[in-house]
């Protein structure tokens, strides 16, 4: 069995690292997590407007689908293909959560794909983890000077109540016909509040 000590949490690093290594580590988990969760209410409507009466069959096509990127191009083209109608309330629904969900794609990315190194953050006289992008790294500069933690966590927020959203949304697709939703679909959730975050132009990255 591995040995789980702190010890391990930073790679060798000394113990005191670890608070700025864990704190870093739990925002990233808490995005990747609420992504996760997201997809799945998202494969609940592609299975209902799929196969309303066996949206086990629906499920079965979504899992199939090898990237969320492509789940969710099929969930708009399936969509379309179901309200062909623009401004019914049900597509315009679903094609916002999609819109939104966009344009959250770059800090999902860059939470999960760019590598982290410790740096000082003169402002706090502590540590934090900065991005490494001395190669350059496409995901990596635009994250340079920022908290990454405040970043991530307004990320994370985002994806949750868009997440919600789409979970409200799929009783409307319970019973046939839906083609023309009846009733009012649930209100749009509000922006989050914005977390507290410091400008950290001024680090220096640590060995």
């Amino acid at each position: 069995m591995a040995n789980r000590d702190s010890s391990n949490r930073t790679f060798g690093a000394p113990s005191w690292m670890d608070e700025a290594y864990i704190q870093h580590a739990e925002s990233v988990g808490q995005l990747v997590v609420a992504w996760a969760r997201l997809h799945e209410h998202l494969g609940q409507l592609f299975a209902y407007l799929v196969a309303t009466h066996s949206p086990h069959r629906g499920w079965a096509a979504w899992h199939a689908i090898y990237s969320d990127s492509q789940q969710r191009s099929c969930l708009r083209a399936v969509t379309r293909e179901v309200y062909k109608d623009k401004t019914e309330p049900m597509r315009e629904e679903i094609e916002w959560v999609l819109t939104e969900i966009g344009r959250l794609i770059d800090d999902r990315n860059s939470a999960v794909h760019v590598a982290v190194q410790f740096g000082l953050n003169k402002s706090e006289d502590g540590l934090q983890m900065i991005p490494v992008d001395d190669s350059g790294n496409p995901k990596a500069v635009p994250l340079v000077g920022k908290d990454l933690g405040a970043v991530f966590e307004a990320a994370t927020q985002k994806i949750s109540r868009l997440s919600l959203h789409a979970q409200a949304l799929a009783p409307f697709l319970r019973s046939v016909p839906f083609h023309a939703t009846t009733g009012p679909l649930p209100q749009r959730p509000p922006e989050p509040t914005a977390p507290h975050s410091h400008d950290r132009r001024t680090q220096d990255s640590g060995e």
